[in-house]
């Protein structure tokens, strides 16, 4: 379990600074179990290592397994057969969240909404002080991050990775009184 921790720490961290963090943790943990992470290349499961311009922060495969669970149903019929199901599946499946999507009374959908107010909550107890041309120093005790509010990023690379504000942005637009939304 304590394995399985450490690891999912290591693939989610944004930034150098935690990803050391929880690389050292796991060396001494067991260095032979981070030997063998670092044998799979923590560049293709480590978020610190994406690209930015995907703004997608899953470390995980739920899109693979999503996927698995929506043919296992047809995955054993004839392939036309198959084909034509999974589209079939698909064409409802696009209708129903179009429809769902054209209901809704804001523009952001509901999960991104969820995380804004979970990331909102935290940054409360972060303090932003502006440096210059919409660069910002954000502070929680000793932890601190910029934030470039022109460029839409922070040194966490949450904002960046994900095109979410972070908490450190929120605690700047709050600051500041600009909606993230």
């Amino acid at each position: 379990m304590q394995y399985r921790d450490v690891f999912w720490r290591i693939a989610k961290s944004s930034n150098e600074v935690d990803y050391n963090k929880y690389v050292k943790e796991m060396q001494e943990l067991d260095p032979t179990a981070w030997q063998f992470l670092e044998n799979k290349n923590p560049r293709h499961f480590c978020r610190l290592f994406f690209k930015p311009n995907a703004k997608c922060d899953s470390v995980d495969n739920n899109m693979a397994e999503i996927f698995n669970a929506f043919i296992i149903e047809v995955r054993f019929k004839p392939i036309k057969t198959m084909l034509e199901e999974i589209f079939e599946s698909i064409m409802t499946t696009v209708a129903s969240r179009k429809a769902i999507a054209y209901n809704l009374q804001q523009q952001t959908c509901p999960a991104i909404l969820k995380k804004l107010d979970k990331a909102k909550e935290s940054s409360r107890w972060w303090q932003a002080r502006r440096a210059s041309n919409g660069m910002y120093k954000v502070k929680h005790g000793t932890n601190g991050f910029v934030v470039n509010m022109y460029a839409k990023t922070c040194t966490c690379k949450v904002w960046e990775l994900s095109g979410i504000p972070c908490t450190h942005a929120l605690a700047v637009m709050r600051e500041e009184q600009i909606n993230p939304i």
